[in-house]
């Protein structure tokens, strides 16, 4: 139930919501009307990123205040300043999967594709970087 990635409740309860989702969607499968696969895909996405936030908050009045905010609109400022962010979200869910990229980039040697490539993705990590390092979540244990 989560608890192997730490003695934390986040842990616990991030494991038991997505134990839950797979018994309801084996129900669902057995018993629900046919969904739509871009909608099973829609619901399937946002309840892994939401329940993400559980997953790394510190506690749940952390994770609680993490969902204040994503229910609070921002303001335009806010949007221009996450551009990449969003750019990258939107390339991460609308692009073909990396490893089908991979294959057609790979199907013939193409050098200055791949060079403009790495300059791009050189470009896009000094955009999202904000100079703080964040240690990744094991770290904390």
């Amino acid at each position: 139930m989560g608890l192997w990635h730490g003695a934390n409740w986040t842990f616990v309860l991030w494991g038991t919501l997505h134990g839950a989702a797979l018994v309801i969607v084996s129900l669902w499968r057995r018993h629900g009307p046919r969904l739509p696969s871009s909608l099973g895909w829609a619901l399937t996405a946002a309840f892994v990123l939401l329940t993400c936030v559980i997953f790394r908050a510190g506690s749940m009045e952390a994770a609680m205040n993490i969902y204040r905010g994503l229910a609070d609109l921002p303001d335009f400022g806010q949007v221009v300043r996450a551009a990449p962010i969003i750019a990258a979200a939107l390339c991460a869910f609308l692009l073909p999967a990396s490893q089908d990229i991979v294959d057609r980039l790979t199907e013939r040697p193409r050098g200055a594709i791949a060079a403009g490539l790495g300059v791009l993705a050189v470009i896009i990590l000094v955009q999202l970087g904000d100079r703080d390092a964040y240690e990744f979540v094991y770290f904390q244990f």
